[in-house]
């Protein structure tokens, strides 16, 4: 498990970009169905200068477009951490050494 599986996004995020398995909370009324998963890249560099809101939608592959509140967003699963090349995913894997993975950016 990587340290922001299974949190509310509102954690203190990582400086590397991270490919990530996000949904909108459950216990919040939203306008989303918490049950649909979306994968986005996320950015500290992307935060709101109030850092409540997040930017997605500006990195190849991000299912989620715009500024979101991070407090309605929940961390499912880090996919890996997003190289410099935008395209390239080094896969986030628990006690082994991390393995590049192809990615489905176009």
């Amino acid at each position: 498990m990587h340290p922001l599986d299974g949190s509310i996004l509102t954690v203190a995020l990582p400086e590397e970009k991270l490919v990530a398995i996000l949904k909108f909370r459950e216990d919040f009324p939203v306008p989303q169905n918490p049950v649909v998963l979306f994968q986005v890249t996320v950015d500290c560099n992307k935060l709101s200068p109030s850092g409540h809101l997040i930017r997605f939608g500006e990195t190849p592959g991000d299912e989620i477009v715009g500024w979101q509140r991070r407090e309605l967003l929940e961390v499912v699963e880090v996919i890996g951490r997003l190289e410099e090349d935008g395209k390239t995913v080094t896969k986030w894997v628990d006690d082994l050494p991390e393995r590049k993975i192809a990615h489905a950016f176009g």
